[in-house]
């Protein structure tokens, strides 16, 4: 409740909310995280029939025909827009750049989430406890990984590991890897969406569709092994025989993997500075991330060239 509906509908009297208002809450999380979803669905019903049978609500319950409006769930391709792989490298070299306003952690969460091809809440959520620097490993623990209940190991790529000892120098005593506006917790589920709204491509992309721009690379373009590509998304074998049977993760075959998605990612031309006219000073000037945020550490230049190479 407090991570979903009370930022959305909080603030209404619990005798106004309608039905519309619990579609937007659940719309964000209704294919991308549907258990969640069915759960924050079921809560608020309760809240209602509990709101209806003490007086404090006259009208029926709102979530009453939501789940039938919001229609089917596990629909996780047709309803998730994804940017055509062709078009990532220039959007990331777009979401590097020091003039985009966002809060500290959420550009980089962004690119750290699509270069592990990993859903919202894992890269939001993910913790420094998880992490292997030295060997370059993520390990999600099974708690964290919705249905599947098993832990999933992400070979981290070059720009990875750059992205995370940038956030370790911006918050150095957090737990949480991208920390969001409010200390001690971790970026909220709409930030990263709405990093794409500001974009200007809240309708050509979604967050959860990144992971549909890496598979169509991998299929298109790499010519990977579905069982090695499954395996980088953590999806679940639907067929149990299979699956009994196949018992490793791909991790060598990822690593090179996941290399070569991130060499993929940086490979747009990085356009030179235009020319200042010489004034007889070398202070730079730089666009204010706005009252009160804290200034972003950029990436050095030998750095960015060298996750291109």
């Amino acid at each position: 409740m407090e991570t979903y509906v009370f930022p959305v509908i909080g603030d209404v009297p619990i005798e106004d909310v309608d039905a519309d208002q619990i579609i937007r809450v659940l719309e964000p999380i209704w294919y991308e995280k549907d258990e969640t979803a069915k759960r924050v669905l079921q809560r608020m019903e309760a809240v209602f029939k509990s709101a209806i049978r003490l007086g404090k609500r006259e009208k029926a319950s709102p979530c009453i025909g939501v789940a039938e409006e919001l229609g089917t769930r596990h629909r996780e391709v047709r309803h998730h827009p994804a940017m055509p792989y062709e078009s990532l490298p220039d959007f990331i070299a777009r979401l590097r750049e020091p003039t985009q306003r966002a809060w500290q952690t959420t550009r980089p969460a962004l690119e750290f989430l699509i270069l592990t091809a990993t859903r919202s809440s894992e890269t939001r959520e993910a913790m420094w406890s998880e992490f292997d620097l030295e060997k370059g490993l993520w390990v999600i623990p099974k708690e964290r990984m919705g249905k599947s209940r098993k832990k999933h190991v992400v070979p981290l790529s070059r720009r990875c590991l750059e992205i995370l000892y940038e956030m370790k120098a911006v918050n150095p005593c957090s737990s949480y890897v991208f920390e969001g506006t409010k200390k001690g917790r971790p970026l909220s589920d709409m930030t990263l969406t709405k990093l794409l709204r500001d974009a200007g491509l809240g309708k050509e992309a979604t967050v959860h569709g990144f992971r549909s721009s890496f598979k169509d690379w991998c299929a298109e373009r790499e010519k990977v092994a579905d069982e090695v590509s499954e395996a980088a998304l953590a999806h679940t074998n639907k067929d149990r025989v299979k699956a009994a049977y196949l018992r490793t993760n791909f991790l060598e075959e990822r690593k090179s993997l996941m290399e070569r998605w991130m060499k993929h990612c940086g490979s747009a031309r990085v356009k030179p500075p235009a020319a200042r006219p010489d004034t007889g000073s070398d202070r730079m000037i730089s666009i204010s991330p706005g009252r009160g945020a804290p200034t972003q550490p950029q990436v050095s230049a030998v750095s960015a060239v060298s996750v291109r190479d």
